[in-house]
């Protein structure tokens, strides 16, 4: 075993996943190859991987992933993401700031069936950019709210995020997502009041809003025939896992069923269908899978190392803070935001952050929950943050148009951050209260 202190082996071996992520390498392949120069060259220790790989894909909660994927593309191509929005439009027309405010409520009812930011964003997009842009909404408003409304992916159940989360710290995947739920929804709520505010302040950033009448309340009730696919999903997953009647893979299955169901009944039912969803499915497994394995290795080499330990020990020699520490562990999420996606920021860092906040006293459930929302804020950090790409890609907008309409939703989120670090019982009371 070589003799180099915790910040020189940290650094080594994260900078040589960085380095080799900057070339094009895959992030599994990267994490993979960090994590066997590790176990075999730093700590001189006989690699492991049959067994790691034999402990990955021999988990009950891993196979959530698979099927809430798949569930989410049989809802895609069902046309349901178009019927969800032509609902809720109808719904918030009303409200200040009109179809804006659709953004964010689809968004969130969409990341129930979907559950990845970058989905969300990409498909809420495609279908709202074209008709708010021929309304007249403000170009800059209209592409902030949606870079916005992709982040909610994670924090409403089901999330993929949640569930490789859960599984690599070993915390209930069904208690965070119940735990992500009031954060979820308090993030929609201060979106979709910001939008208001700032719609009172100046209506002429959109056409006037629709009035309270007997017209309004009869596009309510035909929103209903609309939404129901998605609150019946939602109903399962949510209702199932709170009562106690699902575990969260269980839940995913039954709600795969329901989206085959929901495919015939809206008559996009077919053979090419099942097997676009099936190979899609596949496909984002397999990255997944191998995006834990290798983080596997790499959390065994930096555990053979002591890193965790010696890092833990030098930091409570430094005299911060737990705050302070967490203060710069969001900093550093922010920066990693414009480099990696979500997965891939999360299990670089996972085997060093976890055991860090576990040794200062930090609750591993709302850990969870609140580095999900960090995670995804990190999407939005100005100038090179991933969800903008995707926004800019889809609607075509000049790019800094985009960056100038989100930057205020990421201030937003970052009060979010704030507020479930000083009240963490928003984030752990409800799994509290779970029937199992």
């Amino acid at each position: 075993m070589m003799d180099l202190s915790a910040p020189w082996l940290t650094a080594i071996l994260l900078g040589a996943v960085i380095f080799m992520v900057g070339t094009g390498m895959w992030i599994g392949l990267a994490l993979g190859v960090a994590g066997l120069v590790g176990v075999i060259f730093l700590a001189g220790a006989q690699p492991t991987i049959s067994a790691v790989i034999i402990k990955t894909l021999n988990s009950y909660t891993m196979a959530a992933v698979p099927l809430f994927v798949f569930m989410g593309e049989l809802v895609l191509m069902a046309g349901i993401s178009e019927r969800l929005y032509k609902g809720l439009s109808k719904v918030t027309a009303f409200l200040p700031g009109g179809l804006t405010q659709s953004n964010i409520a689809a968004s969130a009812m969409f990341a129930a069936v979907c559950g990845t930011s970058t989905a969300t964003a990409a498909t809420i997009t495609a279908v709202a950019y074209p008709e708010q842009k021929a309304y007249g909404y403000n170009q800059r408003l209209i592409v902030g709210s949606l870079a916005a409304g992709g982040t909610l992916g994670p924090m409403i159940p089901p999330s993929i995020t949640m569930i490789l989360y859960g599984y690599f710290c070993s915390v209930s995947v069904g208690k965070l997502f119940i735990g992500t739920a009031i954060p979820g929804i308090i993030m929609a709520l201060i979106y979709m009041a910001y939008i208001s505010v700032r719609f009172l302040l100046d209506p002429s950033l959109g056409p006037k809003r629709e009035v309270l009448s007997l017209r309004f309340f009869k596009g309510l009730i035909s929103s209903f025939r609309d939404m129901w696919p998605v609150l019946l999903i939602i109903g399962i997953i949510f209702g199932g896992i709170y009562g106690g009647f699902m575990t969260a893979t269980e839940s995913a299955a039954v709600s795969g069923v329901v989206a085959i169901l929901l495919s015939a009944i809206f008559g996009k039912l077919n053979f090419t269908v099942l097997k676009k969803a099936a190979f899609n499915a596949l496909e984002i497994t397999a990255m997944c899978f191998l995006i834990v394995v290798s983080a596997n290795m790499l959390g065994i080499a930096l555990s053979l190392l002591r890193i965790p330990t010696q890092l833990c020990n030098l930091i409570a020699t430094s005299g911060l803070s737990p705050l302070a520490i967490w203060g710069l562990i969001i900093v550093m999420y922010l920066i990693l935001g414009c480099l990696m996606c979500v997965i891939s920021m999360m299990f670089v860092t996972l085997p060093i952050v976890f055991p860090l906040m576990m040794s200062l006293g930090f609750d591993p459930l709302w850990l969870g929950v609140v580095l999900g929302i960090t995670l995804e804020t990190g999407l939005l950090t100005p100038p090179v943050g991933m969800n903008l790409f995707i926004i800019q890609g889809v609607s075509k907008v000049p790019f800094m148009e985009v960056v100038k309409g989100s930057f205020p939703f990421f201030l937003l989120m970052l009060c979010n951050i704030a507020l479930i670090t000083f009240v963490p019982q928003l984030a752990t009371w409800l799994p509290s209260t779970m029937a199992r």
